[in-house]
């Protein structure tokens, strides 16, 4: 699974090529690979290259469990909570790649998680979607 999602985000990121081209690391430890894009080579991207805004893509107006309690939050980014986060806990009571999304999207880098074991995936990914979950 983590060489697919490695090869995933190798071709999000334009191999690396064009303007804020996608960059990411990984990392392992015991119970988990991390995975920290900066930036992601889609909506992360996007954002940097100043796509989003009243002449673009849109943004959250309010605060939802799936903006990740953020208002201002870019729409396409939204895709990972419910694909990866919302949508997996109702089909089989937890997330796929748990994830943190940037702070800064101009800065920060947006960070996926594998864990080898999903009993070892912390609650906060869970609880944060007291609105969704099953």
């Amino acid at each position: 699974m983590v060489r697919a999602l490695a090869a995933n985000w190798r071709a999000h990121s334009g191999s690396g090529t064009g303007p804020e081209p996608g960059a990411f690391t990984i990392s392992e430890d015991e119970e988990k690979f991390t995975f920290a894009m900066n930036p992601c080579g889609s909506g992360q991207r996007l954002w940097r290259m100043r796509r989003y805004g009243p002449d673009g893509y849109g943004v959250t107006d309010g605060a939802h469990d799936w903006s990740y309690g953020r208002t201002g939050f870019p729409l396409y980014c939204t895709h990972c909570s419910f694909m990866n986060e919302i949508l997996p806990i109702r089909w089989i009571g937890y997330p796929v790649y748990p994830s943190d999304p940037p702070d800064d999207f101009d800065r920060d880098p947006c960070v996926w998680y594998w864990y080898k074991d999903p009993a070892d995936i912390p609650d906060r990914f869970k609880d944060r979607y007291s609105e969704s979950a099953p």
